[in-house]
């Protein structure tokens, strides 16, 4: 048993270095990609700038229509909310004018009907 582990003691000395250096050079070689795609990604950054200023000056040019719609809409809501108003201040005066109409007509015909009662008594 002693023997074995002697063995595998010997085998892991040699072995630890080896190992070492394969995943030492992985790791280079993982870092050599890394920053050629960071030198990648920093390559296509640089050529959307153009693209991106031109997208830029677009939008700037867009902004005094866009602006001209939002004054729009909101003249269109505020002519919305006025109509609404006004559309309630007449369905509530005809309203009111019809109960007065209705309430007069009731009075004659109330004071008609008492006036027939009192021609009966008369008579």
């Amino acid at each position: 048993m002693d023997e074995l582990v002697t063995i595998l003691n010997e085998a892991c000395v040699q072995l630890i270095p080896i190992f070492s250096a394969v995943a030492l050079f992985l790791l280079i070689v993982f870092i050599v990609k890394m920053i050629s795609l960071i030198k990648e990604v920093t390559k296509r950054v640089v050529q959307l700038e153009p693209t991106l200023r031109n997208v830029d000056i677009s939008l700037e040019k867009m902004q005094v229509p866009l602006d001209t719609c939002v004054d729009l809409s909101h003249s269109v809501d505020k002519l919305h909310e006025t109509g609404e108003k006004a559309l309630k201040s007449a369905v509530d005066y005809t309203a009111t004018q019809f109960a007065n109409v209705k309430k007069q007509y009731d009075d004659k015909k109330q004071q008609k009907q008492e006036n027939e009662i009192y021609e009966k008594e008369i008579i």
